[in-house]
């Protein structure tokens, strides 16, 4: 038998066990995309149909900027509106990073004292809204004061273990 027929053969046997079926026996069912949570309050449900630069974080900065927060500072409670939101940080963080009212009080305590609330806004997006020990290294950063890590490498570590699923929003 030549090698072309040996070929042939194998195919018209393969194509015998593994031919495609009529029709399919059944459809599997259509999972979620993991890249689209599924909204479970209104609040997700707003979130998610904004385009980028009109998520709420976004409205605050403006909001900020306008009464006459300097740039840093806004950026920084928009990163800890957003923070505190996408990692699900507790309800009581939550309502201090402006969840409750619309970031009113947010603005008032950074206006008020803009020294003080840059500090406790660097502590709690440092630690992950407390998820990680005052002190540990996260990220290369450590959580003391906000500062930057005296390490040269920046390696993290796993001080604080996983996130607990207690927390919420």
């Amino acid at each position: 038998m030549s090698y072309s027929t040996q070929c042939e053969t194998r195919f018209k046997i393969a194509h015998k066990i593994f031919r495609p079926l009529d029709k399919p026996t059944s459809t599997p069912p259509a999972m979620p995309s993991p890249f689209r949570p599924v909204p479970d309050t209104a609040l997700d449900q707003h979130i998610l149909a904004c385009v980028p630069g009109s998520y709420p974080w976004d409205a605050w900065k403006a909001k900020a900027l306008a009464a006459g927060l300097s740039e840093e500072l806004a950026w920084l409670g928009r990163g800890l509106m957003r923070e505190a939101y996408c990692h699900a940080w507790s309800k009581r963080l939550c309502r201090e990073c402006g969840w409750s009212d619309e970031g009113a009080a947010l603005l008032q305590r950074a206006l008020a004292d803009p020294v003080k609330a840059g500090k406790r806004w660097n502590l709690l997006l440092a630690t992950d809204g407390g998820n990680y020990p005052e002190g540990a290294e996260v990220g290369g950063q450590s959580s003391e004061a906000g500062g930057q890590s005296s390490e040269a490498g920046g390696q993290s570590s796993e001080a604080g273990g996983p996130r607990s699923e207690a927390g919420g929003r």
